[in-house]
């Protein structure tokens, strides 16, 4: 029986390079699709959180500008109001925000941000969604927009100044309140420096 004869070192020296650079290419071959991946479901939907402060006076840094919620006030939405919903009675949920815009950052811009809450179970409700919302919400003259007023007083974002607006949302009245986060968010493949973050607020206990 003839042994097999063990590699030489010298064998090794000569082809370390080569080992080397086979490990690198190994890596990459998981990595870059990996990578590639990951930057395309960033450009589809916000993933990153950014959180925002807990003092309710606080202001946080999303995008050039500073935000905070500065009020949630919550009543019994009747059936007529919630028909579009999937449930006969809903809570609906009225969020007021202030912004302060960045230099550079305009109302247009500003006016792209959209909303949500999110529950511990991952359920999310859109804000100012369904249509009958949005039309309640023009009724009472809330601005849903995040740098331009469309109803009540015209406004418009000035840079360095507060800016009020407010989202509203209808949710199943059995949703605990204390559970819920609030998502402040601009189109995913916008945001910068990496895209598909979102600004989250703990949900403050609502004034009823």
């Amino acid at each position: 029986m003839n042994d097999v004869a063990p590699v030489s070192p010298t064998w090794w020296r000569r082809q370390r390079a080569w080992l080397a650079a086979a490990v690198v290419l190994g890596v990459l071959a998981f990595y870059l699709p990996w990578r590639i991946n990951e930057r395309e479901l960033d450009r589809i939907r916000p993933r990153t959180a950014i959180a925002a402060a807990t003092d309710a006076q606080a202001w946080s840094d999303y995008e050039g500008a500073r935000w905070r919620i500065v009020g949630v006030r919550r009543d019994v939405a009747p059936v007529g109001t919630a028909a579009e919903y999937l449930h006969a009675e809903a809570t609906r949920l009225v969020i007021d925000f202030e912004v302060i815009p960045g230099a550079g950052v305009d109302a247009q811009r500003l006016d792209q941000c959209k909303g949500r809450l999110v529950d511990a179970n991952g359920r999310r409700w859109e804000a100012n969604f369904p249509a009958r919302l949005s039309t309640w919400m023009m009724r009472q003259r809330f601005n849903g927009t995040c740098g331009s007023r469309a109803t009540g007083e015209p406004a418009t974002a000035v840079e360095g100044q507060p800016f009020a607006f407010t989202h509203a949302y209808l949710i199943p009245s059995d949703v605990a309140l204390q559970d819920l986060h609030v998502d402040v968010f601009f189109p995913p493949f916008t945001t910068t420096p990496k895209m598909g973050t979102y600004l989250r607020f703990a949900s403050p206990a609502p004034r009823d």
